[in-house]
């Protein structure tokens, strides 16, 4: 399995590390020792949470893209058409610093919302002259096949059990010499506990950039503290502003997932958005951009675990039943595993618990 072993974010078992949650998890049961999730501790640790960072935004931005712009001599944005990989495009646009190719995929399964986002893109491609490139990469037959080549198991990247390889392994299967990879979720989140605020990160949030090579994560500096000003601009909006609000209201209204009932998508009193606003995002990247990918997904779900993928299983195991065959066989060694625990309960797509990482302590509430 190729992987990018540099990247600094993995899981641990003891002193012993994976990039694949399934390997760790039978290590974990076999060892008796936790699972646990790390996250760019080497880089963070180089900038204390709590002290005063004397940046504004748009430099933050501007020298982030820089940094990233010098290191690599051709660089890809890997684009989901988001508020975060939007905010990265439009830094790289506004300071006229060039992006070699943005890059978003077509996962092939029905009415899938990355031909939405790519038109998009291709329609307006003279607002970002600063890009050379646009490119949609589409799950075919050649890039299934070679997912599949062997138990699809060892080949298990990120978190959920579906038939689309992650962000990771498409970047690896592109791979190009002197190529840095730009993702953007691995943006700050908050957590408070007792009284104290706490930077924290699931893996379940950026699973699927595990592993790409030449990784750089837009937010994650060990130069330029953009993910700390994040983190210390929501604690300040929260101690500003959402005095009333309960320790459970903060932890799960305020960064939930957008509703889902087609009618508050767009609301920016609602509290996802006061979370945007928080952590200084756009609050809903374009409109323009959103609305087929919303409307879609408020009326049948979001990810893998809705009927949209079926028409993949089902061509998959039509004309590729060996393949198909590796697939079910790698989701039931996991099943028969005895690993059942580190698993979500009722969960057809047997999607992990998630993990989080280190906490880092920014300040009293």
């Amino acid at each position: 399995m190729l992987i990018n072993q540099t990247d600094d974010m993995y899981w641990t078992v003891g002193n012993n590390i994976f990039y694949n949650k399934l390997l760790a998890a039978d290590e974990s049961k076999t060892t008796g020792l936790p699972l646990e999730f790390y996250f760019y501790n080497k880089t963070l640790d180089k900038f204390s949470f709590s002290q005063p960072i004397n940046w504004t935004w748009d430099e933050l931005l501007k020298q982030r893209a820089l940094e990233i712009r010098e290191k690599h001599e051709k660089l890809r944005l890997w684009f989901s058409g988001g508020r975060d990989s939007y905010l990265i495009l439009d830094s790289f646009t506004k300071h006229n610093i060039v992006i070699d190719e943005i890059i978003t995929i077509d996962n092939n399964y029905k009415k899938s919302e990355y031909s939405f986002i790519f038109d998009y893109l291709t329609k307006n491609k003279h607002l970002h002259p600063n890009v050379k490139k646009f490119t949609q990469i589409k799950y075919d037959d050649k890039m299934c096949k070679q997912y599949f080549i062997k138990n699809w198991r060892d080949n298990y990247f990120a978190g959920h059990q579906t038939l689309t390889p992650s962000v990771g392994w498409i970047a690896q299967y592109l791979d190009e010499p002197n190529t840095g990879n730009i993702t953007g979720c691995e943006k700050s989140k908050t957590y408070t506990d007792a009284g104290k605020i706490y930077s924290y990160m699931y893996d379940a949030t950026v699973e699927y950039t595990l592993g790409t090579p030449s990784h750089e994560p837009f937010f994650i500096s060990g130069t330029v503290p953009i993910f700390q000003f994040q983190v210390q601009h929501i604690a300040n909006y929260i101690k500003d502003h959402l005095t009333d609000w309960s320790e459970s209201d903060l932890n799960g209204k305020l960064f939930s997932t957008l509703p889902q009932d087609g009618k508050t998508i767009w609301d920016p009193t609602h509290p996802y958005y006061i979370g945007c606003i928080a952590s200084l995002r756009t609050s809903a990247a374009k409109y323009e951009l959103g609305v087929p990918w919303a409307k879609f997904n408020s009326l049948h779900g979001t990810n893998a675990n809705s009927f949209q993928y079926d028409d993949i299983e089902n061509e998959l195991k039509t004309h590729y039943p060996d393949l198909h065959k590796n697939f079910i066989n790698g989701a039931l060694l996991s099943t028969g595993a005895g690993i059942d625990e580190y698993f979500q309960d009722n969960d057809a797509l047997r999607r992990f618990k998630p993990t989080s990482s280190e906490r880092y302590f920014v300040s009293d509430r």
